[in-house]
């Protein structure tokens, strides 16, 4: 795992960066500004991030963007549900989102811990 240091945004110039998982990340209380420059994120997965509580702004702008999960992340449940939450419009042009995590979903966190 690598901690960057809040002054440094290293991943605003990952512009073809398709995957991106944030996991377990406790004291996370949202996402920057830089999130719009990703553009060719295909998924994105937030797991277990409990402080979350808001995504970018940005995120509406990420085209590209087909499947978001969002984990045991219990404040960016509630607010982006589809259904009830107040910001769900701005990830309602993504056509795959998931608020539980599944098996297959599960097994992929998982191996990122196992490889170290």
């Amino acid at each position: 795992m690598l901690a960057v240091p809040k002054e440094q945004e290293p991943l605003q110039y990952v512009s073809t960066l398709e995957t991106l998982y944030i996991v377990k990340c406790s004291g996370l209380e949202t996402l920057q500004h830089w999130m719009g420059s990703l553009s060719s994120l295909r998924e994105f997965v937030i797991y277990d991030c409990t402080g979350l509580t808001s995504l970018a702004e940005e995120i509406c702008s990420l085209n590209k963007l087909k499947t978001l999960y969002f984990c045991d992340c219990p404040l960016l449940q509630e607010r982006y549900n589809m259904k009830t939450g107040e910001d769900q419009a701005k990830i309602a042009n993504i056509p795959h989102v998931h608020f539980k995590i599944d098996r297959y979903m599960r097994w992929k966190v998982q191996s990122f811990f196992d490889a170290d």
